[in-house]
């Protein structure tokens, strides 16, 4: 994709947001009204920002004078200003979640450091022995030289490389796509299941218990107690895997499938609805317009056939005022502006797991892509060109290429979703996806 296509990056803010609790705080209705439930992710970008404030730079938050007997404490940097509202930072903390390497460390650090019990009313609230701004001070200093015996800055570098991997692969996913065809008719559908379903009366009790479990949680932290969180969730891992994986084989033999060339799915977790699928499909363009129809097929398809009732579908192609900024239904090669919006709507999937990701509870598959179709030389060759600047070469790890002509394609049926590989594109004989990350 060219400078004038290309997406700007997704904002810590609207990852840590609403993209997190989207995902983990959402209960589905019947109708696919979408529900926030318990304590929401909101204050989770500030305690990032407050975390590099810590790892990047060796300012202190308070500096600490004594006059004429009495102490003085003013703010020295733009660390103080998170101490204003820290106990906002205990909201999140959640024994059900794996963190990045910095927040992982700033709770590891909070059960062992006397500032949990701090009150947190003004820097120079004076203990008798200590004012708060010295606990702050004490407490960052505490976090740096933790964050080196942890060797936490390489750990994190490490994790931030995996959680961009998604983005790179879907990213170069999506333009082999648009390089094999002109047009594409975008689908998005959400498959979810009936047990896990709220409405307008049953939702205030769900929320009430996700928010007693993460005050549970909270209140145990205080007191220096690890604990595992009440699991509220409806869909196990291994139903919704086994769904998935018949969905995918039963996929080759079924006419709705016939005109589609690509698809994306995301195994996702809701602390109250447990485990369900968002899904794009892409379809040929030039054989499929109707994108709300093909979609709802496949949802009565989900719903009849896969789970056989146990499960429904939400076709946001019918819901085109709230997902406008998707980039969904007719999609063509040379829309600079529909692209950028798919990609961004691709991006808040792929990059949710940047900073929080579900505790697995067993080895399973959460992303994967299809393959895509080997070129036909049939046809006029197409005289604009879309791409990123640049992109990985499948199969050779840090080569770049700069057209799509040096990859060989093939295309390969669809297996059982246990065997997928880490690979982009298969060659004949294995796999036809790629299942780019793995919980474990």
């Amino acid at each position: 994709m060219n400078k004038k296509c290309k997406s700007p990056e997704v904002a810590a803010g609207d990852i840590c947001g609403r993209a997190l609790d989207e995902e983990l705080n959402s209960a589905f209705g019947a109708d696919g009204k979408v529900y926030l439930l318990g304590e929401y992710t909101d204050n989770l970008h500030r305690l990032v920002s407050f975390m590099e404030g810590v790892l990047n730079t060796d300012e202190v938050p308070y500096v600490v004078t004594v006059l004429n007997g009495k102490t003085k404490v003013k703010a020295a940097s733009p660390l103080a200003r998170h101490f204003l509202g820290f106990k906002n930072f205990f909201e999140l903390y959640a024994t059900d979640l794996d963190y990045s390497p910095d927040i992982a460390l700033f709770f590891d650090c909070l059960l062992k450091h006397r500032i949990r019990v701090g009150w947190f009313n003004h820097p120079g609230f004076d203990y008798g022995s200590e004012t708060e701004g010295e606990i702050a001070n004490d407490f960052v200093q505490f976090l740096r030289a933790e964050a080196e015996t942890q060797d936490v800055r390489k750990r994190l570098a490490s994790w931030r490389r995996n959680a961009n991997k998604n983005l790179v692969r879907i990213r170069q996913y999506v333009d082999l796509l648009f390089e094999r065809h002109a047009r594409l008719e975008v689908l998005r559908v959400d498959l979810l299941y009936r047990e896990a379903c709220v409405d307008d009366q049953s939702v205030v009790a769900a929320g009430e218990r996700l928010f007693a479990a993460s005050q549970k949680t909270q209140c145990d932290m205080l007191d220096g107690k690890r604990t595992v969180r009440e699991n509220l969730a409806r869909i196990d891992v291994r139903t919704a895997k086994d769904d998935m994986a018949h969905f995918l084989r039963n996929m080759r033999n079924n006419s709705i499938f016939d005109d589609m060339v690509g698809y994306i799915w995301k195994l996702e977790y809701s602390r109250w609805s447990g485990y369900h699928f968002h899904c794009v499909f892409f379809y040929d363009g030039s054989k499929v317009q109707k994108g709300a129809y093909h979609a709802r097929r496949i949802g009565e398809y989900w719903s009849n056939t896969i789970t056989r009732a146990r499960g429904f579908a939400h076709n946001c192609n019918l819901d085109q005022r709230r997902y406008r900024n998707w980039g969904i239904g007719r999609v063509d090669y040379d829309d600079a502006e529909k692209r950028v919006k798919l990609d961004q709507a691709l991006a808040y999937l792929a990059k949710r797991e940047q900073y929080v990701r579900v505790k697995p509870g067993s080895k399973c598959r959460v992303f994967q892509t299809g393959v895509v179709k080997q070129k036909s030389t049939a046809g006029r060759p197409r005289t604009k060109v879309i791409l990123w600047d640049e992109m990985l070469a499948v199969g050779s790890p840090g080569e770049t290429f700069r057209s799509l002509a040096d990859v060989e394609l093939f295309d390969t049926a669809l297996p059982d979703v246990d065997e997928f590989q880490v690979d982009v594109i298969a060659p004949p004989g294995d796999v036809s996806g790629a299942a780019d990350e793995e919980a474990a």
